[in-house]
């Protein structure tokens, strides 16, 4: 029985930040077999299409276009071809769209704006449709650093697997948020607000497998922070904090950007930009993390990267390098570059969808 973790051929869908006259969702073929990666055809027509996210049970992909007019864009997905087939396209609120997710019934499209500092929250009809906006939610504050923590600025919202709440780090203003979804009257309630360790600016999120443990990649701090939390009432409460970094290195030159958990659980990785590496931990029983590799992820600014679920490979997008590499994961869990990559201009985004057979 073919299993995800034996699937040979992946189809890996990059945003960029190319125009909308230009090839701005790119179509890439991953063999796993051969830890090779192959153009196919893209699409058009998207300006920006900075972040992007799949649908898998419905075929479907949304990308939200980094502008300061931004906008969301649904296609259908050939699951076969991988091709893409635009659906519709439905104007945002707010500047700089920077990341998309769904609800897992395919009902709902979260966003954030990074520059106007915003939660949106859009329907989505049976035919994949987007339609008007539903509900906005404005933060408001600021950080100890004026040079990037001047206002609020979300950088993700993500579905915790526990409760189906959803959880927004807030990059401008050391906090995470968590939402509740109230589908019947398609509005957003908060819920819990945590604050972060000063300065740290939280971005991506990462969920332990067994735990309710939640890992956050701190953009500005170059570290990573644990919380626990409690999925009867929403709330996050900070347990560890440890460097991306090893000790020799300044953190005043690095800021992180993606982080993901292993397909096994036993081991969380994060992007270091600047340093320019794959910063990779050791789960220990309790959740707590220690750092036992940072290897070079052979390319300038690693802004997102991508675990294939066989376990053994890693996707980075190098943005400011122009290329993907493929980077091979041991037994020990520690990734390194083994020669797969392709070049193409600004990658920021990768998405996998297992291509059917």
């Amino acid at each position: 029985m073919l299993t995800l973790h034996n699937q040979r051929y992946w189809h890996v869908y990059v945003g960029t930040y190319q125009g909308a006259g230009e090839t701005s969702i790119r179509h890439l073929l991953f063999d796993a077999q051969a830890g090779s990666l192959q153009e196919d055809v893209g699409v058009q027509g998207a300006e920006r299409p900075s972040f992007l996210a799949v649908d898998q049970e419905r075929n479907r992909l949304y990308a939200i276009c980094e502008t300061e007019q931004p906008e969301a864009v649904g296609y259908l997905l050939d699951p076969q071809s991988g091709l893409l087939e635009e659906i519709n396209r439905q104007a945002l609120p707010g500047m700089h769209a920077c990341y998309v997710s769904l609800h897992p019934s395919g009902a709902w499209l979260y966003a954030v704006n990074y520059s106007s500092g915003d939660v949106c929250l859009l329907p989505i009809d049976a035919e994949g449709r987007l339609g008007a906006i539903a509900d906005r939610h404005q933060h408001s504050g600021s950080g100890p650093r004026q040079d990037r923590q001047d206002a609020a600025h979300p950088h993700s919202i993500v579905t915790e697997p526990w409760s189906g709440r959803l959880l927004v780090p807030d990059l401008g203003i050391d906090r995470i948020y968590v939402y509740e979804l109230d589908p019947e009257a398609g509005r957003l309630q908060l819920v819990h607000q945590a604050e972060t360790p000063g300065g740290a600016g939280p971005r991506h999120l990462a969920f332990h497998p067994s735990q309710q443990l939640v890992y956050c990649a701190d953009e500005l701090s170059s570290t990573v922070s644990s919380y626990d939390y409690d999925a009867a009432d929403g709330s996050l409460r900070h347990r560890q904090t440890v460097s991306t970094l090893p000790a020799d290195v300044d953190a005043q030159t690095n800021t992180c950007a993606d982080i993901h958990m292993s397909g096994c659980g036993r081991y969380l990785y994060v992007s270091n930009r600047g340093y320019d590496s794959l910063a990779t931990f050791r789960l220990d029983e309790d959740g707590s993390l220690t750092l036992i590799a940072c290897p070079s992820v052979q390319g300038r600014t690693p802004r997102n990267f991508a675990v294939v679920p066989d376990g053994r490979h890693i996707l980075v997008a190098n943005q400011d390098s122009d290329s993907i590499i493929v980077m091979a994961v041991d037994e020990e869990g520690v990734p390194s570059p083994q020669g797969g990559r392709f070049e193409l201009a600004s990658p920021v985004c990768l998405q996998l969808v297992p291509r059917m057979e």
